[in-house]
């Protein structure tokens, strides 16, 4: 008679904050030009399709710097600097979005705000990571001193050292001297859960305009990841979930491996 016995996964570990790439923010291509879509409620978008992201979204990247319109791509390490821009444009007015009823900020005035913070100098890069299962725009806010391309190749090379040969690098004086820290704030996760997302905006503003000695040296040795709304589906509908049913704050093992669930089903 034979025995069997089951062995248990193996766990994965998780990074809460410091994380080594921005790639654990991104979903599937921004489609700028797509028409606007009513709010979405978890009953009525559980019979939806299920959407889902190529694998390889997070080593393509933006392809409009500047004052350029948005374009259809996702992130990566492409080579060129910081800050990334772009004009994003507007959403239409939503006065059914339940963050009003707060006094918090409704998902249709992100994008205007997230302008004027890139406007206020150059620490602050808003790129769109892709799109909700709901189709809603999600937002990268990166904050980080000036880099330029050569600079930005150079954190690219420590980082995979790190990663490849974590003993090496440990001994790497230019790694201790030269490397940002990378942080990630995840805004948002249930959607019913508004202020993540205000308070992720307030504190960007203050680091994008501080000029105190603290603030100066934490952008020249860290990279700052915001995640503005990791749910703007559920921030407009006031639902703990996304638009699939599914509560974002319930896997993050498959979060981690498929770079972020796109309104995944269980």
């Amino acid at each position: 008679m034979r025995n069997t016995r089951t062995v248990p996964a193996r766990p994965v570990p998780l990074i809460a904050l410091a994380v080594t790439t921005a790639g654990s923010l991104l979903l599937g291509p921004d489609a700028g030009a797509a028409e606007p879509r009513p709010p979405v409620h978890r009953e009525a978008a559980l019979d939806q399709q299920v959407a889902r992201a190529p694998l390889s979204a997070a080593q393509r990247a933006l392809t409009g710097v500047g004052a350029a319109p948005e374009a259809e791509a996702t992130l990566g390490d492409d080579g060129r600097g910081y800050p990334r821009q772009q004009v994003l444009g507007p959403d239409p007015v939503n006065p059914g979005d339940k963050s009003l009823k707060l006094g918090l900020t409704p998902y249709h005035a992100l994008a205007p705000e997230l302008n004027r913070l890139q406007a206020l100098g150059d620490r602050v890069s808003v790129e769109v990571a892709g799109r909700s299962a709901g189709g809603h725009r999600l937002y990268l806010v990166t904050v980080t001193g000036p880099e330029t391309a050569r600079q930005a190749r150079s954190q690219a090379r420590m980082r995979e050292l790190i990663e490849r040969a974590p003993a090496l690098a440990a001994k790497s004086s230019e790694i201790k001297r030269t490397y940002k820290a990378p942080v990630f704030v995840n805004s948002n996760i249930h959607g019913d859960e508004w202020e993540g997302t205000d308070a992720s905006l307030k504190l960007i503003r203050r680091l994008a305009t501080a000029q105190d000695a603290k603030t100066r040296d934490l952008l020249a040795h860290s990279r700052l990841y915001f995640n503005i709304t990791a749910n703007p589906d559920g921030r407009i509908a006031g639902t703990r979930a996304n638009a699939n049913g599914f509560d974002m704050n319930r896997d993050f093992v498959t979060a981690m491996r498929f770079t972020v669930v796109q309104g995944s089903r269980r």
